[in-house]
């Protein structure tokens, strides 16, 4: 079907996802539906969204981490005929062994010929992070221009109510099976401190890490963010949320998504004092960055005890998260996928 344009500046984009997973609905979905609302005509899909063959300039082709070899023959064959971006938002020569699965993918020489082909071939490449960004330019020898876009929020999510900070404590964490190697570097003084805190609950949806430390909490039932963000959102439920982190190369090329999850629904971060949180959680204020493992204890003590602290920290934090709602960033992603210097 022909879509007539309204103005030159409009775009006609088309999304092809890896996954219909976080990084799917926040670096394709949210965004694309937020461009939709300025008049943009988006589609995407797990496919190639288009036939291939030419199209006029306002036609975007945005890629979402290609490196499997059918769909990397279509994304080289589409170049000249559409402009192409690549999207990706991890260091993904550089995966943890924790991530066993994708580590075992991405270590395969030619899926990593091809992921370099794939990201050097492009138009233009975008990413979450500006750590991420070097990363990119100096290790996939990229020279095209290098957009960074923040991961934001739809804004339904903070019509929520913040999360309730009086009556009993529970520490949460959400995330996927890729977590493992981060709980094990905090495992002894997290088990320490549950210890000495049976009062505390401790809760997860996604993996149950608890495990790990000794508490065996009752595990929330997945909610897929991709089908219903505000009912993922509203799952985060907990009064303290934890943000380990191992300090390793791909780590440090994440985006700090996980603390603006949670605050978002008012929720104060203990976190690692890496590089993803280190630019959104102000230490003391919106929650506290832990370096040593004694200061593990340190600042869950400081929240547990005091729910006068944790509504403060929760307040704070969930004005920052409202400085990442998605339709006050569409203009970065306009300007990335028309590529615009300025």
């Amino acid at each position: 079907m022909a879509v007539t344009l309204a103005h030159p500046k409009l775009l006609v984009l088309g999304g092809w996802l890896a996954d219909q997973d976080g990084p799917g609905y926040y670096r394709i979905k949210l965004p694309f539906d937020a461009l939709e609302k300025r008049g943009h005509a988006v589609e995407y899909r797990g496919v190639l969204p288009w036939r291939l063959g030419r199209r006029p300039a306002h036609h975007v082709l945005v890629g979402q981490r290609i490196s499997n070899e059918g769909t990397s023959r279509q994304w080289l064959a589409a170049a000249g005929d559409v402009r192409r971006v690549f999207e990706v938002d991890d260091d993904l020569l550089n995966v943890d062994p924790s991530s066993a699965t994708a580590q075992a993918f991405y270590r395969d020489p030619a899926v990593r010929r091809t992921l370099v082909e794939n990201v050097r071939s492009a138009d233009a490449v975008t990413v979450s992070t500006p750590y991420l960004a070097e990363v990119v330019r100096s290790e996939y020898g990229v020279t095209a221009p290098v957009y960074v876009l923040p991961n934001c929020l739809d804004p339904a999510v903070l019509d929520l109510p913040p999360v309730t900070q009086d009556g009993p404590v529970t520490v949460g964490w959400a995330g996927s099976d890729t977590h493992r190697g981060d709980f094990e570097q905090v495992r002894r003084p997290l088990r320490r401190w549950f210890a000495r805190h049976p009062e505390v609950g401790f809760q997860t949806m996604g993996v149950p890490y608890g495990y790990l430390i000794d508490r065996h909490g009752p595990e929330k039932p997945w909610v897929s963010v991709w089908s219903d963000p505000v009912g993922y959102m509203r799952e985060l439920d907990w009064q303290i949320g934890i943000a380990p982190l191992a300090n390793t190369q791909f780590n440090r090329c994440k985006s700090d998504l996980k603390a603006l999850e949670y605050a978002a629904r008012g929720i104060p971060v203990v976190a690692s004092d890496v590089e993803p949180y280190r630019g959104f959680v102000e230490h003391g204020v919106t929650g506290f960055l832990v370096t040593h493992p004694r200061e593990w204890a340190e600042a869950l003590d400081a929240l547990a005890t005091d729910p006068g602290l944790r509504a403060r920290m929760g307040a704070a934090a969930r004005v920052r998260a409202a400085t990442r709602i998605v339709d006050d960033h569409a203009h970065l992603w306009e300007r990335a996928y028309r590529g615009d210097e300025g």
